[in-house]
């Protein structure tokens, strides 16, 4: 179980993040943003300051009039694309194991690379299709 801390900056609470979580901003923080700046009136640098964020982050934040979370848009043109769909179905059939698929492949080392970064992604999105990066 994950304890969240709390830092305490003046009125601003900031709850700390997992690592891979930094600089991205969950709807509550969002929320928390907004609030300050349009009710409470508090500078966007006193703001980027509280919670540890740049002030383009905070500005992005403010012109948004929706939260919309992290997605990272997908790479087509990567040394895979032209194998995705066989790659895919033997991942599935090996449990995701890259280093068969590798084996099977027997290509360059870049391609083995881009077989091992995507075996994991593709290992994640099994696991957890609701994510985002699994679109």
């Amino acid at each position: 179980m994950k304890q969240e801390r709390a830092v305490e900056t003046g009125t601003m609470s900031v709850q700390a993040q997992p690592p891979g979580e930094q600089g991205m901003v969950q709807k509550e923080r969002w929320e928390e943003i907004r609030r300050m700046f349009f009710e409470q009136r508090v500078t966007v640098s006193q703001i980027a300051r509280g919670f540890d964020l740049d002030r383009k982050t905070v500005r992005r934040c403010l012109r948004q009039s929706q939260w919309q979370p992290y997605s990272r848009a997908a790479k087509s043109d990567t040394l895979l694309a032209a194998h995705e769909q066989f790659v895919r179905e033997r991942a599935a059939q090996v449990n995701y194991s890259a280093r068969i698929v590798y084996q099977e492949l027997k290509f360059s080392t870049a391609i083995a690379a881009a077989t091992t970064r995507s075996s994991a992604r593709w290992r994640r999105c099994a696991r957890w299709p609701a994510r985002a990066s699994c679109a």
